[in-house]
């Protein structure tokens, strides 16, 4: 290993730190006051993401790219309709692309990995259904471009390992321990 990609590594540890400081931190503050509808639990989903670029680059098309994202939340309960909601997920986003510009043209794909950690404010209008609004701090932990026929570039100096971004939804419990949600993220 050379000693920009140990340092990459370090740092990339230390980003994870300080996110795992700061939600358990926010868990520890809000869970004092919470009430009976204070709850943990886990979260497994699927992304679609697409990057935009500016400015725009001549040529080069990106593209939904499907990716994952999991994680641990907790649920504090402030009062009957509204709660406060701090996550710690991983997630994969990025976009495919088809670059035209040159002779011949080709695919590829830019895959950037993240920390992210959204802290939502949720209003529980009826049992089973949730709306919620907040920010979001996105810590990238690894990027990669990679395209046909072309060498893998390595992104963790190429472009900004930190991102605000905003997010919103909608959650639906199937059961008590089950539900199903989707959220809109829009980076800053």
């Amino acid at each position: 290993m050379d000693t920009f990609a140990a340092l990459t590594e370090i740092n990339n540890m230390k980003k994870f730190l300080l996110a795992v400081a700061i939600f358990l931190y926010s868990v520890s503050s809000f869970a004092q006051n919470g009430e009976s509808r204070s709850y943990l639990g886990v979260k497994a989903g699927m992304n679609l993401s697409n990057l935009k670029y500016n400015p725009d680059i001549s040529g080069f098309e990106p593209s939904t790219k499907t990716g994952y994202a999991a994680g641990l939340f907790v649920n504090i309960g402030v009062s009957k309709l509204f709660s406060i909601q701090p996550e710690i997920l991983y997630s994969q986003m990025g976009s495919d692309f088809s670059q035209t510009l040159t002779s011949p043209g080709f695919d590829g794909t830019t895959s950037i990995d993240y920390l992210s950690i959204p802290v939502l404010f949720k209003l529980t209008p009826g049992k089973r259904f949730g709306i919620f609004v907040g920010p979001q701090f996105d810590f990238m932990v690894g990027g990669k471009q990679h395209a046909e026929n072309q060498p893998s570039i390595y992104l963790d100096d190429k472009i900004n390992g930190f991102d605000l971004a905003g997010t919103a939804g909608l959650e639906f419990w199937l059961t008590r321990n089950i539900g199903i949600y989707g959220r809109y993220i829009q980076g800053f």
